[in-house]
């Protein structure tokens, strides 16, 4: 449960839910809400499939990160990369059986800050948004099944 919000932590459905509306968003040129949107959908996928097939693990992690004075924030977002560096350390040798090897290819999300949602309009760029839309769209078409 997550602590204040009186609801159950659901990733998969919170992924589904910022890719739908990144698309959205991203069709109407907005694209700083757009970005913002697809980084939180591929952080929100990365934990869902992390949850579903190492939910011990999962656990733990969020215990601990909790235990560190950190509640507000259970596992790291994908902030230059941060919890893409921890799934792929992680998933070194157990992800092989699972999915195809160029998904550990690097993710471009190490331009990407959760504080971007304070910027203003202008300051994010349609071809970065399109690398992070290309990215998390591929993930989720890789993932989907697994999730």
């Amino acid at each position: 449960m997550n602590k204040g919000s009186g609801c159950d932590d659901d990733y998969y459905d919170a992924a589904e839910r910022h890719r739908r509306d990144a698309e959205l968003l991203f069709k109407a040129g907005r694209m700083a809400n757009a970005d913002h949107l697809y980084g939180l959908a591929a952080e929100c996928l990365l934990k869902a499939f992390w949850e579903k097939h190492f939910p011990v693990y999962f656990a733990q992690n969020k215990q601990k990160h909790c235990a560190q004075g950190k509640q507000k924030r259970k596992f790291p977002h994908m902030d230059k990369n941060k919890l893409w560096d921890a799934f792929k350390f992680f998933m070194d040798g157990r992800i092989e059986t699972m999915l195809p090897q160029y998904f550990l290819e690097d993710c471009p999300y190490n331009d990407w800050h959760i504080s971007q949602r304070y910027c203003t309009e202008g300051v994010i760029m349609p071809e970065r948004v399109e690398v992070h839309r290309k990215w998390t769209i591929r993930a989720f078409n890789m993932l989907i099944e697994h999730c």
